[in-house]
């Protein structure tokens, strides 16, 4: 299946003129998610993920798992993510909580004493869900984050806030500048397990530090700083496994509780 799927990708890569990254980062996923696919680390993909990508490709799902040779037609709504605005599904954030890494399809096994994935939310959409463009970096795409912790409230940033990101869609390499504020996915060695969190970037003679609240620093030796792969940007080795800087945090969003007057007042100001 895995061949197939790859094949139809690169065929709509190819036909639409997009990259990789970008069509991840339209579909919400994770930025390295279809480059792990053209390149066989995923060997099955989940379905889930396939229908999320059809609609940044323009295309059926029956089209690129090969049951159909017709890219068909598709609706916007299909769309799970908006690049210019729009709204997104986000990725939930909790340092220090690493939880495996989403299961191929067919796969049932299970990783005893660790959290699962997070279970889809039966909620209505809300302007904690809106992706806004940013006039500053135009051309970036947004990503969008859910505070889950309170692991960065130092900066006055709380659980149940959420918070737009964004990278350069040309896989452009993020300066890792002190004081700004990145989400980045940790994946651990030799483990089949990840974690989301966003992190404060501190700049030392050494290398660089990500910190948060509620789990240990993580360390960028400067050495592969300066060593880094060119094929893939904003990713980096460490002692513990690796990371990918999946953006630059640029908005915070908060949704405040009004008064029980000032519900009245608006109920009744009609």
């Amino acid at each position: 299946m895995n061949d197939i799927v790859a094949k139809r990708i690169q065929s709509r890569l190819d036909e639409l003129g997009k990259n990789p990254s970008s069509v991840a980062l339209e579909a919400g996923l994770g930025r390295s998610s279809v480059r792990d696919i053209l390149l066989g680390r995923v060997k099955n993909p989940r379905i889930d993920t396939i229908r999320k990508i059809a609609g940044p490709l323009q295309c059926t799902v029956d089209y690129l798992t090969g049951e159909s040779d017709d890219p068909g037609e598709y609706s916007i709504a299909d769309r799970y993510w908006f690049m210019d605005g729009g709204l997104g599904i986000p990725h939930k954030i909790e340092a220090g909580v690493f939880r495996p890494k989403p299961r191929p399809l067919g796969s049932d096994a299970e990783i005893p004493g660790l959290r699962g994935p997070y279970p889809p939310e039966p909620r209505a959409a809300s302007i904690l869900d809106l992706v806004l463009p940013d006039t500053r970096v135009p051309r970036w795409a947004v990503n969008l984050y859910r505070m889950m912790d309170n692991s960065l409230e130092d900066l006055h940033i709380l659980a149940g806030d959420s918070l737009s990101g964004a990278i350069h869609p040309d896989d452009f390499q993020i300066p890792l500048t002190h004081g700004s504020l990145v989400a980045i996915r940790q994946t651990l060695k030799n483990m089949d397990l990840e974690e989301y969190s966003v992190r404060l970037v501190k700049v030392t003679e050494d290398g660089v530090s990500l910190s948060c609240k509620n789990a240990p620093d993580v360390i960028i030796p400067l050495f592969a700083i300066e060593n880094e792969s060119t094929l893939l940007p904003n990713f980096y080795v460490t002692d513990t496994g690796s990371i990918e800087i999946l953006g630059v945090i640029l908005r915070v969003i908060r949704e405040l509780e009004l008064s029980d007057a000032l519900r009245d007042f608006s109920y009744n100001s009609d």
